[in-house]
């Protein structure tokens, strides 16, 4: 093999030069696939093993500058010289980690972002509605928890259970307000039927009263062209008799008159009142369905309860079990006791010492 030329002038440093040669072949433009475990451990190997060269390179910078102030100077131009070219390289590597570390804290930066937006579900810049509340609940309770959370996952579990059990109370008292708006409602269409009742036959009773006048002054008039139709009998008796029928044709038609006005509000006030008592029954309807869905969200939220019981246990249970295995792979002692070990520990019978979950 060709002996390569060493270019530095202190003997002290022959052996960095020498490196820095060795280092440029074996490291300058290599590419490490990071996503690789066994990649990133070498890339951080080699930048170890470069980093301990120029640490020997400062020591023996060191040693040699105090005896040897003359070649300060000259030593100091080499020592930087080379520790430019070890830094270079190592800048190299150094940077394929940072960027490959940089693309890591992205994703988790994603999957974090991914986590908050079920948190958000429950929060309202504006008041909410029960259309909008319950549209939002539908898309917390879709929401899957899988491996599009990352790491976040159990964050993302919790804001799922927060959000639904902060929506699901928010959507019942919104229905329950919206109830007794309509129930409100039905009171004052109720009143409004009963007041123009009450103005139909206040109208009724005038109208009676008015022809019930008209007949008294039709008899009242009656009764004077009958006197004065005595006084003069021969001359206005026929005029009189006139008068009497022409009264009396009247009174007869006030009082059909009357009749049918109060008729016509009878009928008006039945009308009003069938009207209100089929809003009633569609309110009541409008009800059953709101307690309806109220209940079924409460078996919902029921049920989601129980599965989450069900899985913190599941979970318990894997991690009790992993710890067993631990204590059996690293200690004498056997199963059983590893397992009664466990049990105390999780009941916490052991002072100081607890499982983490």
């Amino acid at each position: 093999m060709e002996e390569k030329e060493i270019g530095t002038q202190i003997v002290e440093f022959r052996e960095f030069e020498t490196n820095l040669v060795e280092y440029k072949e074996r490291y300058q433009g290599i590419v490490y696939d990071l996503t690789d475990d066994d990649q990133m451990k070498q890339a951080k190997s080699d930048r170890l093993a470069i980093g301990k060269t120029v640490s020997a390179l400062d020591k023996i910078h060191k040693q040699v500058k105090s005896p040897l102030q003359e070649k300060v100077l000259l030593l100091d131009g080499e020592r930087k010289r080379i520790k430019d070219g070890l830094q270079d390289i190592q800048g190299e590597i150094k940077g394929q980690i940072e960027t490959h570390e940089d693309k890591l804290k992205a994703i988790a930066a994603e999957f974090l972002r991914r986590a908050t937006a079920i948190k958000e579900l429950a929060e309202f810049d504006t008041p909410p509605t029960p259309a909008l509340v319950s549209g939002r609940l539908e898309v917390a309770k879709a929401v899957v928890i899988d491996e599009a959370f990352g790491d976040m996952q159990g964050y993302a579990a919790l804001n799922k259970l927060k959000a639904i059990e902060i929506l699901e109370p928010m959507l019942l008292g919104l229905l329950a307000q919206e109830q007794a708006t309509v129930e409100a409602e039905q009171a004052r269409i109720t009143q409004a039927a009963a007041d123009q009742k009450a103005r139909d036959e206040r109208i009724a009773a005038e109208a009676t009263e008015r022809a019930e006048k008209a007949a008294y002054e039709a008899v009242e008039r009656e009764r004077q062209a009958k006197l004065n139709a005595e006084a003069d009998a021969k001359v206005a008796a026929q005029k009189a008799e006139n008068d009497r029928l022409e009264a009396e044709g009247k009174a007869i038609a006030a009082e059909l008159a009357a009749k049918e006005a109060a008729k016509q509000a009878a009928l008006k006030a039945e009308r009003d009142q069938a009207k209100a008592v089929k809003m009633a029954e569609e309110l009541a309807a409008a009800k059953a369905r709101a307690l309806e869905q109220a209940a079924k969200a409460e078996r919902e939220r029921d049920a989601a309860e129980q599965a989450k019981r069900e899985a913190n246990t599941r979970h318990k249970g894997k991690i009790n079990r992993a710890a067993v295995q631990a204590l059996v792979a690293n200690t004498r002692i056997t199963d059983e006791v590893a397992k009664a070990v466990i049990t105390a520990i999780a009941q916490n019978k052991i002072p100081a010492v607890s499982i983490a979950y």
